[in-house]
């Protein structure tokens, strides 16, 4: 069993039917689907912030908790289980065993319904809010969270896993964007967003603690842009390190382009059970195109319900004129804009294009292409270049969100999140 999973997670699966199939052989669930965002909403990233208010003065709740949604294919409900795991600045899980509460960080206690009739690629739908109702998970500490998702019959394998971020809303922070030409490259990679975060640390902190900001562009929770007292970027800076008003800034911030659209609204166009090529022909290279409005780097699926959940099996095809020095992988809204191995475009020499085929469920997604090289020792996509193919323009309209650290003294020092704050880029002409 356990080897049946490895080769899924290593080579990925070309197709959702044997994924079935072997799910029900070895009883093992297969998930797909896998999505985290905000119960706010499902176009905003799965950030809680605690303790903030509206323009009245009332406490915002709409903001506290996460939703985390995905499908099985398993012939019976499987013994899932949940871990959340607290993590430091670097997205790494902290060993400190007072950060560790394995009774309010792990749940088997599941919400799911069965597929609607008529679905074919999937037999169960999972859909849950943390923290839950009942109060089993709490996230005591604010900071990077990541969440993983086992078989209670095989604790040792990672079925799935994603991020969010909590947030203690103890810090003032605003967050201004500015259009800026970088003279030190040539256009169309000259044009840069500025991102400039002004902080206030209350007294009720130490401002010596808070030394660190991550800029996250829209919905890239894989990808922060670091701004650091001690760190040695040219291109980013902090003030007033010795004051309780701080500012952190990052002048050479590529906003790319505005992504692309996958649509599988239509049964028409995209009838379930068939293979699906996009209308319109191959998607081209777009380094000096304007792309069209985007969802921000989201997705719309909530609204597509009984057949029209199913999922389809997509390919996306990529014409280029010259072959790119690395290899290209698709990211988008259906894989948390995190590439993986599965993710990486093969060359048709027959037709001339770059493919990739994945399951994807039926709704509206944000994608694109990517440039970057798979190390198998880390196991992720290594030297990425989310400009190369898709053009960089300011223009683009992106959300730029701030979150500043405070490095607590506490249990022999850990990392919190203690303000946030947001910014969205303008099309003006620097």
């Amino acid at each position: 069993m356990k080897e049946v999973r490895l080769f899924v997670l290593a080579f990925g699966m070309s197709s959702l039917a044997l994924a079935f199939s072997l799910s029900q052989t070895n009883e093992l669930p297969f998930i797909e689907g896998l999505r985290v965002y905000s119960s706010a909403g499902e176009l905003l990233p799965p950030i809680i912030v605690r303790g903030d208010t509206l323009v009245d003065g009332t406490p915002n709740t709409f903001n506290d908790f996460i939703t985390i949604e995905f499908d099985v294919h398993t012939k019976l409900p499987p013994n899932l289980q949940i871990k959340f795991f607290h993590c430091n600045r670097d997205w790494v899980i902290d060993q400190n065993v007072f950060l560790i509460d394995e009774y309010h960080n792990t749940t088997s206690y599941l919400n799911y319904r069965s597929a609607p009739a008529g679905v074919k690629y999937y037999t169960y739908h999972y859909t849950n809010q943390f923290p839950d109702p009942y109060e089993i998970i709490r996230f005591n500490y604010s900071g990077n969270w990541v969440f993983q998702i086992f078989s209670s019959d095989d604790p040792s394998t990672v079925l799935a896993e994603g991020r969010f971020i909590v947030v203690d809303m103890q810090c003032s922070v605003h967050v201004n964007v500015i259009n800026d030409y970088f003279t030190e490259v040539p256009s169309p990679l000259n044009q840069v967003n500025r991102v400039i975060a002004s902080v206030i640390v209350p007294e009720a902190l130490n401002h010596a603690f808070v030394t660190t900001a991550d800029v996250y562009q829209n919905w890239r929770l894989y990808n922060p842009r670091r701004i650091d007292v001690n760190d040695r970027d040219p291109y980013t800076f902090v003030e007033g390190i010795t004051s309780s008003r701080k500012r952190f800034m990052v002048n050479n911030v590529e906003p790319g382009n505005e992504y692309r659209k996958l649509d599988l609204s239509s049964l028409t166009a995209y009838p379930n059970g068939e293979p699906v090529r996009l209308l319109g022909g191959p998607d081209q290279s777009r380094f000096y195109w304007e792309g069209g409005k985007d969802l921000g780097g989201g997705s719309r699926v909530s609204e597509f319900s009984g057949i029209r959940s199913d999922y389809l099996n997509v390919e996306f095809r990529l014409e280029l004129a010259q072959k790119p020095s690395s290899g290209i992988f698709l990211v988008g809204a259906f894989n948390q804009w995190h590439p993986n191995l599965s993710d990486l475009c093969a060359y048709d020499s027959t037709r001339q294009l770059y493919t990739v085929w994945k399951w994807i469920k039926r709704g509206i997604y944000d994608y694109q292409y990517i440039l970057g090289t798979w190390d198998s020792a880390k196991g992720e996509v290594v030297k990425q270049n989310w400009v190369a193919l898709e053009g960089n323009d300011w223009r683009t309209i992106d959300e730029y969100t701030v979150v500043v650290y405070y490095n607590d003294p506490r249990f022999g020092g850990f990392d919190r999140i203690v303000g946030i704050g947001v910014g969205s880029s303008n099309a003006m002409i620097p």
